[in-house]
C-alpha cells in the first residue's frame, strides 16, 4: 500500500465516476467552445484553456454554485485531455471530494486531481495548466515500478 492508498480506497464505481468526468468535460466545452474555439481534448487545448480561465473577469460576481461549476468542469476537461493520453482509470477521492485519474496500474499510479489547479489558476492568475500537466507527463515518463505519486 501507498501514499494514495490513503487518498482512495476501493472503488467499484468507475465506470459512473469516468461518464460524469466525461459530461462536465463536454458541458465545458458547450459553454465555452464558441468563444474558445480550441477547445477539442488535445493536450495543445490546455494553452487555451489556460487563456480561458486567466480571463473569468467577473470571477468574484458568480454566484458560489457557479463557480464550484466552472472549476469543475475545466479540472474535468483537463482529466479527459489526460485520459485520452494514458490507459487510466478513474476513481474518486474522498480525501478530496472530487474525481481522480490514476495512470499506470499495477506497475506504478500516478493519480491527477485538477480542482484546485484550476481554482488557483481563476484566483492568483499565477498558475499555468499546461505547466502542470507537463508535470504528470514527466512523472509517467520517469515513473518506475511501485511509484505512488499525486499531481494535484
Amino acid at each position: 500500500m501507498g501514499i494514495l492508498s490513503f487518498i482512495f480506497g476501493k472503488n467499484d464505481n468507475q465506470s459512473a465516476i469516468g461518464k460524469q468526468v466525461k459530461l462536465r468535460a463536454e458541458e465545458f466545452v458547450v459553454s465555452y467552445g464558441e468563444k474558445y474555439k480550441g477547445l477539442d481534448y488535445s493536450v495543445q487545448s490546455l494553452t487555451e484553456l489556460d487563456y480561458l480561465l486567466g480571463e473569468l473577469k467577473s470571477w468574484v460576481d458568480l454566484s458560489d454554485d457557479e463557480r464550484n461549476g466552472i472549476i469543475t468542469n475545466a479540472a474535468s476537461y483537463i482529466l479527459w485531455v489526460a485520459k485520452q493520453q494514458y490507459n487510466s482509470i478513474f476513481y474518486w477521492s474522498e480525501k478530496h471530494a472530487q474525481p481522480v485519474l490514476v495512470i499506470g496500474e499495477p506497475d506504478y499510479r500516478i493519480a491527477l486531481i485538477a480542482q484546485d489547479k484550476v481554482l488557483n489558476r481563476i484566483e492568483k492568475k499565477d498558475s499555468d495548466i499546461r505547466t502542470f500537466y507537463n508535470k504528470l507527463k514527466d512523472s509517467v515518463q520517469t515513473a518506475t515500478r511501485g511509484s505512488d505519486l499525486l499531481i494535484s
